[in-house]
């Protein structure tokens, strides 16, 4: 760690005079000691990529890249194995994802973003699903002298949702794969592969935008009550939003008490008292099935 850390400061002259070719040396020296340090890898990628103490070998930073990746992903299989309470990812695993993507198979062209990005992932120390959400933010409107890229964005996000599973996470993943411009982005995109097709992704997103309504997060079941009302009635439409108006009156969402008056008025007494009791932990089954498969609403 003391070698990449002064490795870094080298590369990018923070606390530190900038110095390529002593860099260089420190992820030998580093690389040495642990022959797949994923960190070292990444970092060794950048000086092949820009020729920074060496001649440029884009080929070479390239294999240097996803060698990063792979050892990155196996050890922290191996740590999520070992500790499966542990999942968290560091700023230098940030790093190492970030390279393997920006700089892999999709070369970049701009001066100097990887450095920027190494500054504001050493400010932060971004890590867990919030930290992952932040960089898929900046990706989206381009940072570190990147420009939008907003499907390497989606999938920051992605892998937020996938991998913690916060409800702010299935949230915006949620409302990601809802987007039809951002589905045709992916498409076209040789990065991200096939997609399938898009109510597929829609019903994918449903799933996980009830996932995240389903632990109480609010604008996930505001999204939840506005899918439903635009939803072709069902026989148990009102019961479903009366049980989310509900939660989100007893939530402080005062805009949802005209609809559970509403709702209210359409149901029997009976009906009301198991919608307004309903275990919050597992929502009506009458819910996820019915939500539309379209983006119109």
């Amino acid at each position: 760690d003391r070698l990449l850390l002064a490795a870094e400061m080298h590369m990018t002259g923070i606390c530190a005079p900038r110095d390529p070719r002593r860099a260089a040396r420190l992820l030998d020296a580093a690389l040495a000691h642990d022959p797949g340090l994923p960190g070292a890898l990444a970092l060794k990628g950048v000086l092949f990529w820009w020729g920074q103490g060496m001649l440029p070998d884009h080929h070479r930073a390239r294999l240097l890249f996803r060698r990063a990746a792979l050892e990155l992903a196996a050890r922290d299989l191996e740590s999520l194995d070992a500790d499966p309470a542990r999942r968290d990812l560091s700023a230098t695993h940030f790093r190492t994802l970030l390279l393997a993507e920006l700089g892999g198979p999709w070369p970049i062209a701009w001066p100097r973003p990887l450095e920027r990005m190494f500054t504001w992932l050493g400010k932060h120390h971004a890590a867990g699903a919030g930290g992952l959400l932040t960089v898929a933010k900046r990706l989206r409107r381009g940072a570190w002298g990147l420009p939008p890229d907003p499907v390497l964005a989606f999938a920051w996000v992605e892998r937020a949702a996938l991998l913690f599973g916060t409800p702010e996470a299935h949230y915006t993943y949620a409302l990601a794969l809802r987007d039809p411009e951002l589905f045709r982005l992916r498409a076209r995109d040789p990065r991200y592969g096939a997609v399938g097709d898009f109510k597929v992704a829609v019903g994918l997103a449903n799933v996980h935008l009830v996932e995240a309504a389903r632990t109480g997060y609010r604008p996930a079941m505001v999204t939840v009550v506005r899918l439903l009302q635009c939803a072709p009635d069902y026989p148990q439409k009102t019961f479903a939003l009366h049980y989310w108006a509900s939660r989100l009156v007893r939530a402080g969402y005062a805009p949802a008490k005209a609809l559970r008056t509403r709702t209210a008025r359409e149901l029997s007494a009976a009906e009301r008292e198991d919608a307004e009791h309903w275990p919050n932990a597992d929502p009506p089954p009458f819910t996820l099935p019915f939500l539309p498969h379209h983006a119109r609403c």
